[in-house]
């Protein structure tokens, strides 16, 4: 987006050191309504407002935003050529054109216009509001919007209708008003009141009046110069004649930099253009010419020079304060005309030595950077195809001589009369000499590029001895030699890695280190911790030789590119230059800071040579030039800015934000949305002064952006939220993370109302049909448990007749066989049984104990019947009796009944035995009637077809019911086992 461009001066007056100013351009092509800039402001969050002749722009340093009549509905402008822009203290913009005022209020973003006030060429922020001046007079509008009307000045000064556009109002320090109306400049009160006034000789115009900090008052004309009035004095004086500053057009600023306070103003004559740059301690004057009339000139809140023109905006960097440059320019005659890099910065005591690359020659300066001499051609004998002094590579002074390497071998400069010699190597070669280490007074390692290690004798002049870097019959390109602490020599190779020089073998001897041996390595560095920092193929590492590590590679910065030079300051800071600058990485801090080439401030070069100088001060090579930085200033120069939001676009539609204590808030109403932000932090100090990153929880990691700018689609209603914040390439500063919280309204049914009331009623259905699931359940289990009962009681019904119709012919078996006594027994324990039979017969269950009670009364009518054929054993568990357990009633008395009739009676002899044992087995009541009868099959042949045992049958059924369990059955058994016979029967009862 930004275009570089280099201003030498035009001409001066003096030899003052002024700013060497590197403009970056903005225009049209990069976003702007119009390149005729007719005013410039920023706003409270540090935004910039551009006026132009096609409407409004802001810029946030990365996007510029357009408004201008019908283009945006936030503003809704109804304006589009612009005269000027200011801003009050309250953050409101005022912007005026021909046919009226708007007033916008940044806070609000709402535009108010007034169309009464026409033609006003220039703003006044005043403590209340604004003041402005028409051809009806000076009008003075509040927050409030009342107008005030200060007293009329003398009809005169408005008596032109055709040069309104001179008319201009100040306000000095001390809130006295000035008004320059053609040929004069007019000292008011607030009232309106003139005090006194200022002729301009000749009737020439006054285009601007500006007054500094020093309540000075600078007063542009138009062909009669600039004049000053002086707050103590109170009287005009000429400070530019005619002659020398032709026409002075409106444009003035107060500019400090560096250490020196300037004053801006704007330069025409004769179709040129350009600013002049104004000592204000001296009065001593540059000028920088411009293609394009200068209309306005702004510093912003971080000290940057806006320039408006009629081709759009220039902007000069605050950082020159920090960094000087100083030209390395060549005067001889037939010197090469392309531009040369600094390879080469060696400081004496006295003197500054510099070699340009490719033929540009030697320079020596002063410690003032005053030119001492230009080596130029030196006529090397029998070697014609070098004509002259190519390049020199390294600089040593012994005494009164200078060495300097070359690719010829070394030559010799004496330091007075700067004449020549030469020193061949034992080659007679082009050896391509480099950087040189000296060990002793007599030994010095010179580095060759590609022909190894020589050793130089300044002593005898001579070169006693070579050195090969090689591994494995492969020879090494050698970049950079070192001397370290320990004094080890140390030679970076392109091709091999590291080699150390081994004094006991008298050789070089290459590190083994697997990483290192790939890479190639071009410049080399010690710090103070006695770690080596190389610049390599891969960017800058930090190696450990005693431990053969590499403790930072660096691999975070992936812009970073190629490293080339490296070198460290007094306060062990490492700075070293890559394919994009010259950048420092601060031990202390662990931070990097980038000066990158398109950052306008220092020029891009092939060899980025580094040089510390004794003053402290870094000299970095350039294009025909030297950079001077002091490192402590440059670290130190960004502030902490904040990161801001300079629009939100919703469905295309720009979007007003709130902004309250770092969080940003937006509410949308409902729907989905898709969300486009731009974000920036306003530091316009250099372009891509920021990368920017988001994320949107602390969970998330964060994602860099260089352009600032996130398109979020289809958000749906809630809550959201995006961390921002900026990262300065410059200083690698971090800003303090911003949020911005987006709420999307629901639609009715997406509420929580909604859904709470969705909920209760899908709580209340299942509720409801849970209870009635229940009731259906109960009443289901009731209906069964009343017919499980019925089929008992029917059951039961069908049983007693059968037992009591067997008791009744026992009975009259006795009357007939005339055993009164027998049959009256039986009689009364018959009824006995027949009413506890009738007792219960009212219940569906009965204790375990009654229905024992029971059990035996039946076995002892059993036994009168059967005349005592058989015994009776009982195995009653006595928790059984003591117990509460509950069973139906008789359910167990067909089995025995069966076991008497069918096995024990029709036994031979009275020896029957029928045993019944009831034992509490977990959750159920086993049964065991056991006989030692006939058995089953013997039973079985004397029962006729017709007989059937309706008992067994009924209890059975009985029993499966009253167990709920349609896979009971009852264990049978047959005991006859050739000798013994009997029958035993297993019932497993559940109890309640």
């Amino acid at each position: 987006m930004i275009i570089f461009i280099n201003f030498i001066p035009y001409f001066a007056n003096t030899q003052t050191n002024f700013p060497n100013l590197t403009f970056r351009s903005i225009t049209t092509k990069d976003g702007l309504t119009s390149n005729n800039i007719s005013g410039i402001t920023q706003g409270d969050d540090g935004q910039m407002w551009i006026a132009t002749g096609n409407g409004l722009n802001s810029f946030d340093g990365n996007n510029i935003t357009n408004y201008y009549q019908g283009a945006n509905s936030i503003f809704n402008i109804n304006m589009s050529g612009i005269f000027t822009i200011a801003k009050d203290n309250k953050n409101n913009l005022w912007l005026s054109d021909r046919i009226g005022i708007t007033k916008i209020s940044l806070q609000n973003k709402t535009a108010t216009y007034f169309s009464e006030f026409q033609d006003v060429y220039n703003f006044c922020p005043i403590e209340n509001g604004i003041c402005f001046i028409t051809k009806e007079g000076i009008f003075h509008k509040n927050e409030n919007n009342v107008r005030k009307t200060l007293n009329i000045l003398p009809k005169y000064i408005f008596q032109n209708k055709n040069s309104d556009r001179y008319f201009k109002i100040s306000l000095d320090k001390k809130n006295n008003f000035y008004l320059s109306s053609n040929t004069r400049v007019h000292k008011i009160t607030t009232e309106g009141v003139e005090k006194k006034y200022f002729q301009i000789p000749k009737g020439h115009y006054v285009t601007n009046l500006y007054f500094d900090q020093h309540n000075k008052g600078w007063v542009s004309t138009w062909g009669q110069g600039l004049y000053l009035i002086s707050p103590n004095a109170d009287n005009l004086q000429q400070v530019l004649k005619p002659e020398h500053s032709n026409f002075i057009t409106g444009a003035a600023a107060e500019w400090h930099i560096g250490n020196s306070d300037y004053q801006l103003v704007g330069f025409e004559s004769f179709g040129k253009f350009g600013i002049l740059i104004i000592n204000k301690s001296t009065l001593s004057y540059i000028l920088h010419e411009f293609k394009s009339k200068v209309n306005t000139f702004y510093i912003d809140s971080n000290n940057n020079l806006w320039i408006g023109t009629n081709s759009g905006i220039l902007i000069a960097s605050n950082l020159f304060g920090s960094i000087s440059t100083i030209p390395i320019i060549t005067t001889r005659k037939n010197h090469l005309l392309n531009p040369g890099s600094i390879y080469t910065i060696h400081e004496t005591k006295d003197h500054f030595w510099l070699t340009k690359r490719y033929g540009h020659g030697i320079f020596k300066y002063d410690k003032n950077w005053n030119l001492v001499h230009e080596f130029g051609s030196y006529q090397i004998k029998n070697v014609p195809h070098y004509p002259f002094i190519t390049d020199g590579y390294d600089f040593r002074l012994v005494g009164n001589t200078m060495y300097a390497t070359s690719d010829l071998g070394m030559f010799l400069i004496d330091n007075t009369t700067h004449s020549f010699k030469h020193i061949f190597t034992p080659e007679h070669a082009e050896v391509k000499l480099r950087n040189i280490i000296p060990v002793n007074d007599t030994t010095w390692f010179i580095r060759s590029y590609d022909k190894g290690i020589y050793v130089f004798n300044p002593k005898k002049n001579d070169f006693p001895k070579k050195y090969r870097l090689q591994h494995k019959n492969e020879s090494a390109i050698s970049n950079y030699l070192i001397k370290t602490s320990r004094n080890d020599i140390v030679v970076a190779t392109n091709n091999l890695g590291l080699f150390f020089y081994d004094s006991l073998l008298d050789k070089f001897i290459r590190k083994d280190h697997l990483k290192l041996n790939q890479l190639a390595i071009f410049g080399m560095a010690e710090d103070q911790n006695s770690t080596l920092w190389l610049c390599t193929n891969k960017g800058i590492m930090n190696y450990d030789p005693d431990k053969n590590i590499i403790i930072n590679d660096f691999s975070q910065y992936s812009d970073m590119g190629m490293a080339y030079r490296v070198n460290i300051d007094k306060n062990n800071n490492i700075w070293f230059s890559n394919a994009k600058g010259y950048w420092s990485w601060s031990q202390q801090n662990k931070r990097m800071l980038k000066i990158n080439f398109d950052s306008g401030l220092i020029s891009e070069v092939e060899d980025n040579y580094i040089h510390i100088g004794s003053d402290g001060m870094l000299y970095l090579g350039g294009i025909d030039m030297v950079h001077k930085l002091n490192p402590a200033h440059i670290s130190e120069t960004s502030d902490k800015p904040r990161v801001i939001i300079s629009k939100v676009s919703v469905n295309n539609e720009i979007k007003f934000l709130n902004f309250i204590q770092n969080r940003y808030k937006l509410q949308l109403p409902p729907g989905n949305a898709t969300i486009e932000v731009a974000f920036a932090v306003p530091d316009y100090s250099m372009e891509h002064s920021h990368d920017y990153q988001f994320r949107f929880t602390d969970k998330d990691k964060w994602t860099t952006t260089s352009e600032g700018k996130i398109i979020i689609p289809s958000l749906t209603y809630g809550e959201h939220q995006i961390q921002l914040k900026g990262i300065s390439n410059f200083s690698g500063k971090e800003t303090d993370v911003v949020l911005l919280e987006i709420t999307i309204l629901p639609f009715w049914y997406q509420t929580w109302m909604f859904k709470i009331a969705i909920i209760l009623l899908l709580v209340s259905m299942v509720v409801s049909f849970i209870v009635w699931n229940h009731k259906r359940v109960r009443s289901e289990s009731n209906l069964k448990q009343m017919l499980t009962e019925t089929k008992i009681s029917a059951l039961r019904a069908q049983m007693n007749p059968h037992f009591i119709f067997n008791c009744i012919n026992s009975i009259d078996a006795l009357i007939q066989s005339n055993d009164k006594y027998q049959a009256t027994q039986y009689l009364n324990k018959f009824a006995r049984l027949i009413r506890n039979i009738l007792n219960s017969s009212r219940d569906n269950l009965i204790d375990f104990a009654k229905d024992l009670e029971m059990m035996k009364l039946y076995l002892e009518l059993e036994l009168l019947r059967n005349e005592d054929k058989f015994t009776v054993e009982y195995d009653i568990d006595p928790e059984l009796t003591e117990g509460n357990y509950i069973i139906p009633p008789m359910v167990v008395h067909p089995y025995i009944e069966n076991a008497i009739i069918h096995g024990l009676r029709n036994k031979f002899d009275n020896t029957g035995l029928l045993k019944l044992t009831a034992k509490l087995k977990y959750d159920v009541i086993e049964y065991t009637i056991e006989d030692n009868g006939i058995g089953i099959e013997a039973a079985g042949k004397l029962r006729t077809t017709d007989e059937r045992s309706y008992g067994m049958q009924l209890g059975s059924e009985r029993i499966k019911y009253f167990n709920q369990d349609d896979n009971f059955e009852i264990q049978i058994e047959d005991l006859n086992d050739g000798v013994n016979s009997g029958t035993k029967i297993v019932i497993k009862l559940k109890y309640r």
